[in-house]
């Protein structure tokens, strides 16, 4: 089975996420990064940014932590 270019697996902080480059039929790149914890999915998502590292970088520095914590206690609220 061969690797696809478009995907792949990262790393923000302490959590494993799937990254895919997408292109659609006008030439403009999407980028979706999710990130599955608990039974949620977090989903970062760019539009129109061409290079990989300008949209790693800012999903590193979301502090995954707080958002995690954050929604499994609204999660226990509900």
């Amino acid at each position: 089975m061969q690797n696809d270019p478009c995907q792949k697996r990262i790393r923000p902080g302490n959590y494993k996420a799937f990254m895919t480059r997408t292109t659609d039929d006008a030439g403009k790149v999407n980028w979706d990064i999710q990130m599955p914890f608990g039974s949620s999915l977090l989903i970062f998502r760019c539009s129109g940014i061409e290079d990989e590292a300008t949209v790693t970088g800012p999903a590193n520095t979301l502090q995954v932590e707080k958002i995690v914590a954050a929604a499994q206690q609204e999660k226990s609220r509900v």
